[in-house]
């Protein structure tokens, strides 16, 4: 739970990004027998014709990335 707070907290620090926030899911196995945290990352779909365009977009893509990576090093500075 705290490594995807940390990741939903940087992204929605982008005002270009629509966050939709954490949902819990238990029909995914590989998740639920997992040992350790995991978090399943969707960053828009492509059956929406303005997040297609933005999933297209390097500029958007890259500001994307950029947040997730810096909540999952928040999160690996937070269990030093």
């Amino acid at each position: 739970l705290m490594a995807s707070q940390l990741i939903l907290d940087e992204t929605k620090k982008n005002p270009a990004v629509k966050v939709n926030g954490i949902a819990y899911r238990g029909d995914l196995s590989g998740f639920n027998w997992s040992k350790v945290p995991s978090t399943l990352i969707e960053m828009g779909f492509m059956s929406n014709p303005s997040e297609d365009k933005n999933l297209s977009d390097t500029g958007y893509l890259t500001n994307l990335l950029t947040s997730i990576s810096n909540g999952i090093i928040n999160y690996s500075n937070s269990i030093k």
